[in-house]
């Protein structure tokens, strides 16, 4: 590193060469699902963060920290669209997300690439089982539609967060899971939870 061109902080013994060449930490980062700080994988798992690597120049061991998203978060986040009855478009943004449903849930889960589209949440999601559903977590069809989950009714009914579609305003309704199973839809966990 020269001097001067570290925007964070100048950290030595990681990188390799010389014992003056130090590695620059703590500058900022942008992952796919958050915006965070380049430090050492070890120390970013110590302070109860998730660690990225590809968006840190330097060793391997240094990778994009970014603050795990909390579900209650996710919840609230979802609930105030819902509050400004935000309607569906895929052109509009609100809080610098699209309004239409994988917009919505974008923004519920605050990542950092507001243009998620349908087929490309699964880049940010992993799928789970039914049985693991939590509130936050998504119901996903890749290239169709997504809505939040955000807790059981009964056995196959839920209430879901959702931007449905044109006409409509964000909501917060029941539905039932069979429908959405049966139409191939899977549930799936935002990797930064």
């Amino acid at each position: 590193m020269s001097q001067g061109c570290c925007t964070g902080t100048a950290t030595p013994g990681l990188c390799a060469g010389s014992s003056d060449i130090q590695c620059c930490t703590n500058n900022k980062c942008q992952a796919d699902v958050g915006n965070g700080a380049c430090k050492q994988a070890i120390l970013c798992a110590s302070q109860g963060q998730k660690s990225y690597p590809g968006f840190c120049s330097g060793p391997s061991e240094v990778q994009c920290c970014v603050p795990k998203t909390n579900r209650a978060d996710i919840i609230k986040r979802a609930q105030a669209w819902v509050d400004k009855k935000v309607p569906y478009s895929q052109t509009a943004l609100t809080d610098g997300y699209r309004q239409d449903c994988a917009g919505y849930v974008s923004m519920a889960w605050a990542s950092s690439q507001p243009g998620q589209v349908t087929s490309n949440l699964e880049k940010i999601c992993t799928r789970i089982t039914r049985s693991e559903m939590q509130s936050g977590d998504a119901i996903l069809l890749p290239t169709t539609h997504v809505l939040l989950f955000d807790s059981w009714v009964d056995g196959d009914h839920f209430k879901e967060f959702a931007e449905h579609g044109m006409g409509q305003v964000a909501s917060h309704d029941q539905t039932s899971y069979s429908y959405y199973e049966g139409l191939g839809y899977f549930p799936c966990r935002f990797n930064n939870l």
